[in-house]
C-alpha cells in the first residue's frame, strides 16, 4: 500500500503505527537507561511551585525539511495532544 501521513490527534493509531511513532518521535524530555528523565528537545525546564505550569527551553533543532523548530509549533502540538479528540 502507498504510505500515508497520519495525525494521531485526529485518527486513532493501530498498534504498528503507535510502535513506529514511539520509536521515531522525540519528545521534550526522554528517559535514560535507569528510567530517569533527561533532556531531549528541551535543553532545560522548570516547574512552577504549584506544579501547574512547566516552562521548557527548547534546544535549537530542525524539522526533517530543514526548518527550525519554533516554540509556537511545539506549543501548538502540545495543545493538540492534550485536546479532544486526542
Amino acid at each position: 500500500a502507498t504510505p500515508r501521513p497520519l495525525d494521531p490527534n485526529v485518527v486513532p493509531l493501530g498498534t504498528g503505527d503507535r510502535q513506529l511513532l514511539n520509536a521515531v518521535a522525540q519528545g521534550l524530555v526522554g528517559f535514560n537507561g535507569a528510567g530517569r528523565i533527561e533532556p531531549a528537545l528541551a535543553q532545560r525546564w522548570i516547574v512552577t511551585d504549584d506544579g501547574l505550569s512547566y516552562i521548557f527551553r527548547i534546544e535549537e533543532v530542525r524539522w526533517t525539511d530543514g526548518r527550525k523548530v519554533t516554540a509556537n509549533e511545539v506549543a501548538r502540538r502540545l495543545r493538540a495532544i492534550i485536546g479532544a479528540p486526542s
